[in-house]
């Protein structure tokens, strides 16, 4: 097991000892903080993930972007690994992919390249915008598609954060950190 394979380990873990109770509110405190960004205010397009597990809870944030009148894409994991952001109305639609995530149906219409931000899970995060996901190198990939100056948001818990994360030529990392006390600008 690598190191990053430990780091990993440790911060799901720890991640989902939060209690699922606190894990609601700290992820509407998350996103109080989201929506209160100038940068999420004058977005038109935002691309989101759709939480499972342990992780920061999107559904409502995404729908209250839906209700605002944004362009919301979640991420879909075609056959080829590569990862393509597909609009979606609504949560009702979505699939179940074989990672237990819920995504986009695959017939939707394909997402614009060029989106006004893209909101980033994670299992851990340094304060140098750095982090870990769950090892498979999707977003990552993703992110070298974009073009210059599309901002990448994480959303995290407190207990997230490390003050090292360890990383890797091919990482890329995020913009700004949003947690239930502060957001971090890279």
């Amino acid at each position: 097991m690598t190191d990053r394979d430990e780091l990993r380990n440790k911060y799901r873990r720890i991640r989902d000892s939060i209690e699922p109770a606190l894990r609601r509110f700290l992820s509407g405190k998350i996103g109080e903080r989201l929506f209160g960004l100038p940068l999420f205010k004058e977005a038109q397009s935002v691309f989101f993930y759709h939480s499972f597990g342990s992780e920061v809870e999107t559904p409502e944030m995404i729908k209250t972007a839906l209700s605002e009148g944004k362009l919301v894409a979640l991420p879909r994991v075609l056959d080829d690994k590569a990862m393509r952001f597909y609009f979606v109305e609504d949560l009702e639609s979505l699939e179940i992919s074989r990672f237990g995530v819920p995504e986009p149906p695959k017939e939707g219409l394909c997402a614009i390249s060029e989106p006004d931000l893209v909101i980033v899970p994670g299992l851990v995060f340094d304060r140098e915008g750095n982090r870990l996901g769950y090892g498979k190198g999707y977003y990552d990939r993703f992110f070298k598609t974009l073009p210059y100056g599309v901002s990448k948001a994480a959303l995290a818990f407190d207990e997230q954060l490390s003050d090292t994360v360890i990383k890797e030529e091919y990482d890329v990392p995020v913009d700004l950190i949003i947690t239930p006390s502060e957001v971090m600008e890279i």
